[in-house]
Parts: C-alpha cells; structure tokens; sequence
C-alpha cells in the first residue's frame, strides 16, 4: 500500500500505532465547504469497539485540524489533522518483536522495511491508521452532500443471517433504511440485529 491516495482529492497517511500521532492530509480540497466537527465525530464513534471479540485498545481518538480549515470553512490550502495515540502499552510487543503474528502486516513490515520497522501494534500497518480514512471520509461526505450523494453500507450476512436488502428503486424506501441504520449499533436493516446480537 502507498501512503498517497487518490487521483482529484489527494490522501497522505503517516504515522504508526504506537507514535504519538497519526496524520491526514488532504490535498485538493475545494474552499468554501463548511467543516462540521460534530459529523466527524459521529463517524469516529461507529469505529470504535463496541463488542466482545474487538480490540480491548480503546482510544479517545481525539483530533486537531491544524490546516486548510478557517472559522469552519475550508480554504483551498492543504488539509492536515492529527489524530493522538493515548492507549499505548508498547511494553507488551518487546518480548515478541522478532515474532510475527498471524493475521497481521509484521512479516510484510518486517519485509518491507529492510527490519528497521516499527514492529509496536503493527507500526504504520495498525487498524489504527483506520481512524485517518474515517475522518477522510467523513470530510469527503460535506462534498457529496452538495450533489445529494449519500454513501452508506450494512451488513448482508453473516454465516447463514442475510439482512434485507436497499431497494434500489425507491428512493423514499432509502432514506428510511437509511434511518434504521443510524440507529442500530450492530448496522443491518431488517429485525435481525437481536438474533445476531446474541453472537456478541
């Protein structure tokens, strides 16, 4: 994976797991779009753990908008956030740091850095580097919106439990599924939250 995303609106990552930032910059960004930090932080609370079986880190994920933002309104500059690591036990990775763990990146880090990788948490291939696409996504949602675009997503199945499906021919049926999912903790559609439920 590069750390530079996209062909109009250019994504920059860096950071790793246990720094004690993450940046984001977003190059290309028009101006004049207002920032609402309330949506962004509604985004990053449907990111974090919630249930048993998830990661037992859980951060804050507090931010700071250091650039392209002035009083809420975007100003064409570069766009860079920050976003702090607070739980960290990077103590604990000391004893295993040669020890690659299955279904993880250490053996591709380890690889693609030549060792000089950060082997805490999984250095800068950590699920943590997914708060920066969720803020990224969040800003690219305030473009959208201006054309009516709305990106959503749920769950179709798990093992042999499908969801109900959009139906991709009305658009009213959309915007009330739509609704039933900013509800619901567990993101499906129809009644089947409750018997998934009992999975967690």
């Amino acid at each position: 994976m590069g750390n530079i995303l996209g062909k109009n609106l250019k994504m920059t990552v860096a950071g790793e797991s246990h720094g004690d930032y993450f940046a984001l910059i977003i190059d290309n960004y028009p101006c004049g779009v207002k920032i609402d930090c309330n949506y962004i932080d509604s985004c990053l609370l449907e990111r974090r753990p919630q249930f048993k079986g998830e990661t037992k880190r859980v951060e804050n994920d507090n931010y700071k908008i250091v650039s392209g933002v002035f009083n809420n309104y975007t100003t064409g500059a570069p766009i860079t956030i920050l976003i702090s690591n607070e739980n960290k036990h990077s103590e604990d990775y000391e004893k295993n740091k040669f020890l690659c763990r299955p279904s993880h990146a250490d053996y591709t880090g380890f690889m693609k850095y030549h060792k000089f990788n950060d082997y805490r948490g999984g250095g800068h291939f950590s699920g943590r580097l997914t708060a920066l696409f969720v803020v990224a996504g969040s800003i690219c949602d305030f473009i959208l919106d201006k054309y009516g675009i709305v990106v959503k997503s749920h769950i179709k199945s798990i093992g042999d439990i499908y969801d109900k499906q959009f139906n991709k021919d009305n658009i009213d049926d959309i915007k009330k599924d739509i609704c039933i999912l900013k509800s619901k903790k567990i993101k499906v559609i129809d009644n089947i939250e409750e018997i998934i439920g009992k999975s967690f």
